[in-house]
């Protein structure tokens, strides 16, 4: 699979730069020949959210054939990315592992009450809609990852399949 001539890596943080050049390489593969497989290989520990949504729907919209692989780190936002996987299902070599957390933010600086509330409740919306995908994505309830997410879960392959949030589909054995 690490052979093939169509593979992407995103590695390191997920930003929009790192976004911005898988999407770049996606939509060039697409215009090569748009029904060859392409491969995402991700070891991540996630990033921005945002580029994460967005590269997530890139991949759901774009009618390619998109496998995801897991390569030692899939954490935080990068689940979600991997989890887009369009065909077969999204893969991972047998030393992987997944962080599932609860999503961060920071504020520094003075800032009325108002704004400490409203920035809270954006936060509350992106949290929920990161928890809503991996929640379609796994067959999972939404309650169900919440409570994985907030106690900062991490799992190998075998935790992974064991808990129900991926069925197959791991390289090495694991099926």
């Amino acid at each position: 699979m690490f052979d093939k001539k169509r593979v992407i890596q995103l590695t390191g943080d997920i930003s929009f730069e790192s976004v911005d050049e898988v999407m770049l390489k996606i939509r060039s593969y697409l215009q090569e020949n748009a029904k060859e497989d392409i491969y995402l290989i991700i070891s991540s520990t996630g990033g921005n959210l945002f580029a994460a949504f967005a590269l997530h729907d890139l991949i759901k919209v774009s009618g390619a054939s998109i496998v995801t692989v897991g390569l030692g780190e899939v954490s935080s936002a990068a689940i979600m990315v991997w989890l887009a996987a369009t065909k077969g299902g999204p893969m991972a070599t047998e030393n992987t592992f997944f962080a599932l957390h609860e999503t961060t933010g920071a504020m520094t600086g003075s800032f009325k009450v108002s704004e400490v509330e409203n920035l809270s409740s954006h936060r509350a919306m992106l949290q929920d809609r990161y928890f809503e995908i991996l929640a379609k994505a796994t067959g999972k309830k939404f309650a169900e990852v919440k409570r994985l997410a907030c106690q900062d879960t991490l799992f190998n392959v075998d935790m992974m399949v064991a808990s129900g949030l991926v069925t197959t589909f791991f390289l090495g054995g694991y099926n």
